[in-house]
């Protein structure tokens, strides 16, 4: 079984030409809510399974960021409020606005899933055959399955961490030193901007392998988490920061 260190994958990316797509392409969007969800008429009742299993997220990343295993992000929560899903921490409340839109589209054709934005997560369609609210990147794989709580969750709380540090495409400015750092600097899979984004990433997984420990029991997960943490990666800034 490999480390969860080893099975995070950024959730972002940029180019310098796709910073100036963002801002020149017109973008079809729809917004991602719970009550659009429940009001598909889906006979195969994806919209139901979907947003069931955003809601076991939500409840995962609470519990998470209530845990010693949250070392990177503050000890906030995750709540649904006039169907738009918030992160609040230490009085602060972040919207997280869902929309599938183009440029969802285009994040998902150069490998992404998801794009942290200041108000919110952009996410791409995948078949184009149902309703963006449904057919889209916080929901389903690639392969046409839909996505585990512990895997919406991951990307969620990478994106939260996008927006509370304001590291990659927060902004007009972050975006372009995102774009520039990626293509100059040569740091695609090691950019600056990924960093704490992938510790939170890192450390919900090793509190959820702790949850679920398996064999191994808990005593060798909080060892390994121990180790991660002191390890020096360039991948990976966890915190806590200054």
């Amino acid at each position: 079984m490999k480390r969860p260190s080893e099975l995070v994958l950024s959730a972002s990316f940029a180019t310098v030409g796709l910073v100036f797509v963002f801002s020149a392409v017109g973008c079809e969007s729809v917004e991602v809510t719970p009550s659009r969800l429940e009001s598909i008429a889906d006979p195969d009742g994806l919209g139901d399974a979907a947003l069931a299993s955003w809601k076991e997220a939500v409840e995962l990343m609470n519990d998470f960021l209530a845990s010693d295993f949250n070392r990177s992000l503050p000890r906030g929560k995750y709540r649904f409020n006039d169907d738009v899903l918030e992160f609040a921490a230490d009085g602060v409340v972040r919207p997280h606005h869902i929309r599938c839109s183009t440029w969802g589209d285009i994040v998902l054709f150069f490998g992404g899933k998801a794009q942290a934005v200041k108000d919110g997560i952009y996410v791409g369609a995948r078949t184009g055959e149902r309703n963006r609210v449904i057919d889209n990147s916080l929901f389903f794989r690639g392969d046409g399955s839909l996505r585990t709580p512990k895997s919406l969750a991951v990307s969620i709380l990478h994106e939260t961490a996008h927006i509370v540090h304001r590291c990659g495409s927060i902004g007009v400015w972050n975006t372009l030193l995102y774009g520039l750092e990626a293509v100059f600097l040569l740091r695609a899979a090691s950019h600056s901007a990924e960093r704490r984004p992938r510790a939170t990433s890192s450390e919900f997984l090793y509190y959820h392998w702790w949850m679920h420990p398996g064999r191994v029991g808990r005593e060798y997960v909080l060892e390994e988490f121990e180790k991660s943490l002191k390890r020096n990666d360039r991948m990976v800034e966890h915190g806590p920061y200054p």
